[in-house]
C-alpha cells in the first residue's frame, strides 16, 4: 500500500495498491469555536486535524509501504494564524509516521505538478483536471485536496518508486 497525502484542513489522503488507486479520504478534521464573532455575527470557526482519526486511518492499514507527503511551504498572501495552523498539521502527519514506522519521503509541490500537469496550468482547477484523467473511477468531485492526494501518490509511485 502506497499513501500519498495533501497536508492541511482541507487535504486529503490517496491510497494505491499495487499501483492502482483504491480510495481517497478528506482529511479528517475537527470543527473548533473561535473567540470572536465573523463580520456577519456569527460564531468564528476554524478546522484542526483531527490527530486520532488520522493515526487510525494510517493504522488500520496494513503492508503500508511508503508513504508521500506533499512538502510545506508557505503561501504568499496566507496570514500568520493560517500559516501556522497549516505547519502544525504537517507535523502532526510526519509525526504520526515516525510513530507508527512508516516511512515517507516529502515532494516538493513545484516537483510533481511539473512531472503530471506538463503543459497544464499549475492552479487548483488543473489538478482536478488532470486527477479525473488519470483517475476516472475515484470520487474527487470538486475537491482539489483529493485530487493533489491522489497525484501526490501517482508521483512517488511513478517517479520515485519507477514502477
Amino acid at each position: 500500500m502506497i499513501i500519498g497525502i495533501d497536508p492541511g484542513n482541507a487535504g486529503a489522503l490517496a491510497f494505491f495498491d499495487k499501483g492502482v488507486a483504491v480510495s481517497v479520504l478528506d482529511m479528517p478534521v475537527l470543527k473548533m469555536e473561535g473567540k470572536g464573532k465573523t463580520k456577519k455575527g456569527n460564531i468564528k470557526v476554524h478546522t484542526v486535524i483531527d490527530e486520532q482519526l488520522l493515526r487510525e486511518h494510517l493504522y488500520e492499514r496494513i503492508n503500508i509501504e511508503h508513504v508521500f507527503i506533499e512538502k510545506s511551504q508557505s503561501m504568499p498572501g496566507q496570514g500568520a494564524p493560517a500559516t501556522f495552523n497549516y505547519a502544525c498539521g504537517y507535523g502532526i502527519i510526519r509525526g504520526i509516521c515516525v510513530g507508527l514506522q512508516i516511512p515517507y519521503t516529502l515532494v516538493h509541490p513545484a516537483t510533481w505538478r511539473k512531472a503530471l500537469m506538463k503543459d497544464m496550468d499549475k492552479g487548483k482547477g488543473s489538478s482536478i483536471i488532470r486527477a479525473k484523467q488519470l483517475f476516472p473511477n475515484m470520487d474527487i468531485g470538486k475537491k482539489d485536496g483529493r485530487a493533489e492526494a491522489l497525484l501526490i501518490g501517482w508521483y512517488g509511485i511513478k517517479f520515485i518508486f519507477g514502477d
